[in-house]
């Protein structure tokens, strides 16, 4: 009989989910499902490229565990509907099928507090808040994703993790790079970010939690976002300056961009209105709950995230 695998870990060549393996630092206990082969190849974990999107690849690919962890997704400020849907919607449809033919009972969810964002400033929000409007594609495919796990009938935690950053990070420092410089419209926006070690020990909790529930995860240290950029600046890229920009003069340019970008003369914005809306307006998270019933404390200050990134 095949060994019953501790955790099936959807997304394993993106940032947390390479951040995890770390964490769990045991080739035998993970099967590592993921698109980038080159990547999959140096992981210390037994992986397989998948296809999320097929049925039959997910079928054919899974095998008993005890917990299937999906933090593969479709993240990104612009897209189709059609793609964020395929990544985000039919890929967690599909992860549930397979999971109940191969009577894996647990699912960890990795969604994303970006559902809560509505274009205001919100403080300590907590898990029950629900919006009328969502801010953009990735979200509300995040949110259908979200109620096709909790229609699931599978015991589920949902995790939802501001703005995780890390030694794979491949979205929030990358962008900052692309773009050339750190955009600051007001000095007083304040936002919390989480190193992804410090999402991956949220996993390993979670998997070990019994009750259906969905918990925030941050570095518990909300900052404005100016010494955010003064931090990543110091540690990482002193070249990359904070520049002061009029949020007026930079909804043109996120117009501009986007209309370049739905006529296919550019690939994507190097600015969205969403992209702009999240620098715009404070967001901090309530973790109380996490740290209450998970017994979650961040192990990692953004600091120290930040140091391990310069040595990786």
């Amino acid at each position: 009989m095949a060994k019953t695998l501790d955790y099936i870990l959807t997304g394993a060549t993106g940032g947390l989910g390479r951040a995890f393996i770390d964490y769990i630092n045991d080739k035998d206990s993970i099967l590592a499902l993921g698109r980038n082969e080159v990547i999959g190849a140096s992981l210390n974990a037994n992986f397989k490229k998948c296809d999320l999107s097929n049925l039959d690849e997910v079928l054919n690919v899974f095998s008993k565990a005890n917990c299937l962890i999906h933090s593969a997704a479709l993240s990104s400020a612009w897209g189709s509907l059609d793609e964020f849907y395929k990544h985000n919607v039919l890929a967690t449809s599909n992860i549930i099928k397979a999971a109940k033919e191969h009577c894996i009972e647990k699912i960890i969810f990795i969604s994303s507090p970006s559902i809560y964002f509505d274009y205001t400033n919100r403080f300590n929000i907590k898990e029950d808040l629900v919006i009328k409007k969502f801010a953009s594609l990735y979200t509300y495919t995040k949110f259908l994703a979200e109620h096709l796990v909790l229609a699931s009938g599978l015991k589920y935690v949902i995790l939802r993790p501001r703005g995780i950053f890390g030694e794979y990070d491949n979205v929030l420092l990358p962008r900052l790079k692309k773009l050339n410089f750190m955009p600051l419209v007001n000095d007083e926006v304040i936002c919390d970010i989480t190193y992804s070690a410090n999402v991956a020990h949220a996993i390993y909790l979670a998997s070990k939690y019994d009750e259906n529930l969905v918990f925030n995860i941050t570095n518990d240290e909300s900052l404005k976002l100016k010494d955010i950029y003064t931090l990543i600046q110091d540690i990482l890229e002193p070249n990359l300056k904070i520049k002061k920009v009029n949020q007026k003069a930079l909804k043109i340019f996120a117009n501009t961009s986007e209309l370049l970008a739905k006529a296919k003369l550019i690939k994507e914005p190097l600015i969205t209105n969403y992209t702009l809306g999240l620098i715009s307006y404070s967001q901090t998270l309530d973790i109380s709950k996490a740290k209450e019933i998970l017994g979650y404390e961040p192990i990692y200050s953004i600091k120290d995230g930040l140091l391990k990134c310069k040595a990786k």
